[in-house]
């Protein structure tokens, strides 16, 4: 019903009323009222259904709030872990251009900056970088870092890591060695994330322990995620073992495994750029050529092992004497060379008359555990180096000389 419908309604009411034709005038007025009432239970429809819609469009308004707030927190967990994810990315690059084990304590340096950190500590097994590393980098046996290790709750239960209060890490110093006084007390009542280096090929062997610090008790806590940490640490350990195992073949080409001095590698390697370098600078240069006296019979009459043992001792006995700087290596067999920078011949000369009496006072009877009349000397050859000599022809003269004084001696 339309107010067209109420109007004629009206319309006829009024004629009848005018006519005094009251039967009619009441059905008409029955029927208006009976019009009215289906209207207004229309509009009571129509209220209800604008209240209705009223609650509806709150609730999706209170959804619309809520998925704003939902998206920004999503956006900004998004920037977050973005921004975890390049320093992350960064000291992947970082770690993974270190071509030197002597880099450490730069690159640590680097990732504590990078990760804003308070404290970074790396302990590394003996048993793998003993002798690898620089002195600023602790090594300890792969039992002591273990037992240290197993001090933490979820390691000990078979984890790789221990996330939480540096309160809870019993003698929590071992992990931050660099640390003292206000900063160690600082750190103490922060948090970490504690991870356990191992070998990639051998899971069972611990290569070291990397430990990140912050004074923040809610940086590590055990709810937050790990996985850009554990990746990085995990890449971390690779990268330590990949650079060892390159200096350690690089060190075994250069290395006499007998004697564990140079070999004829390292002198060629090295002795150009001395000698270039002398030549520029104009300071003197030397070469003493060695060949023992007496150790053939010893090898024909007390065997290759005593002779072994024989080359160890000379090799040590004259490591004693010399300078770090000196090259001092294994040549072939029973013959060694020592390069003396900045030597002129008279300092050369006493070097010489040392290294034979080192060598003549070795115990051939000790070396071998027996009586025997059979002794060790040396014959020595001197040179000094002439400028733009080839090095060739140095090597000749100081051979020539050695064998010239092991003719005087028979």
């Amino acid at each position: 019903m339309d107010l067209k419908d109420i109007e004629s309604i009206a319309l006829s009411l009024e004629i009848y009323s005018q006519s005094k034709n009251s039967a009619r005038f009441k059905q008409e007025l029955i029927l208006l009222i009976q019009k009215i009432k289906q209207q207004n239970k229309k509009v009571d429809f129509l209220l209800e259904e604008n209240n209705r819609l009223k609650l509806h469009v709150q609730e999706l308004s209170k959804k619309n709030r809520e998925l704003n707030l939902t998206l920004r927190q999503v956006l900004a967990n998004y920037q977050a872990g973005l921004k975890t994810f390049l320093r992350f990315k960064r000291d992947i690059e970082l770690v993974q251009k270190m071509r030197s084990l002597k880099e450490l304590p730069n690159i640590l340096a680097q990732i504590k900056e990078y990760l804003a950190l308070d404290a970074v500590g790396l302990i590394l097994s003996s048993e793998y970088f003993a002798s690898f590393v620089p002195d600023k980098i602790c090594v300890y046996p792969q039992e002591d870092i273990q037992s240290q290790l197993l001090n933490l709750p979820s390691i000990s239960l078979g984890d790789s890591y221990y996330m939480g209060c540096i309160a809870k890490v019993k003698h929590f110093s071992f992990f931050w060695p660099e640390l003292n006084g206000q900063k160690k007390d600082q750190l103490k009542e922060g948090s970490c994330f504690i991870y356990v280096l191992k070998d990639k090929y051998n899971p069972e062997n611990i290569t070291g322990v990397l430990a990140l610090g912050d004074k923040d008790i809610a940086r590590y806590s055990p709810e937050k995620a790990t996985d850009f940490l554990e990746h990085f640490c995990y890449i971390f350990s690779c990268t330590l073992l990949s650079v060892r195992e390159h200096e350690k073949l690089d060190r075994e080409k250069v290395v006499d495994t007998l004697t564990g001095i140079h070999n004829r590698e390292y002198f060629h390697r090295h002795a150009p750029r001395i000698l270039d370098f002398a030549t520029r600078r104009g300071f003197p240069v030397c070469l003493l050529f060695m060949d023992l006296d007496g150790f053939k019979l010893i090898n024909d009459n007390l065997g290759h092992n005593i002779g072994d043992k024989v080359l160890i001792e000379v090799a040590q006995r004259v490591q004693a004497v010399i300078r770090k700087y000196d090259i001092f290596v294994r040549l072939a067999g029973d013959e060694f060379l020592i390069l003396l920078p900045d030597t002129d011949l008279e300092q050369a000369q006493l070097l010489k008359m040392r290294v034979q009496e080192a060598i003549k006072s070795i115990s051939i009877g000790k070396l071998c555990g027996q009586p025997t009349n059979l002794t060790v000397s040396v014959s020595v050859g001197l040179a000094q180096y002439v400028p733009g000599q080839d090095i060739k022809d140095f090597l000749k003269v100081a051979d020539d000389n050695m064998y010239a004084e092991k003719k005087q001696q028979t």
